[in-house]
């Protein structure tokens, strides 16, 4: 996984996924030892609130799409 700004690129064995949330005006830091990230705001409205949420599943989404193993369909 790597952060680049507001870009979160996602690697695993599935393949890799990329995010860019450029638009919004968020801090996206990675805590290494932790194994964290973290999304924060500062002095934002309510609808830019929201989107800190939105953020956080978009990036969990990410991890679920490289790392989930599909079932055999029977």
């Amino acid at each position: 996984m790597s952060i680049a700004g507001r870009k979160v690129k996602v690697t695993g064995p599935r393949g890799t996924l990329s995010r860019d949330f450029g638009h919004l005006s968020l801090e996206i830091t990675h805590q290494v030892k932790a194994r964290r990230i973290k999304v924060a705001l500062w002095f934002g409205a309510r609808k830019q609130i929201a989107a800190v949420r939105t953020v956080c599943s978009h990036i969990k989404n990410l991890f679920t799409g490289v790392l989930k193993v599909r079932c055999a369909a029977k």
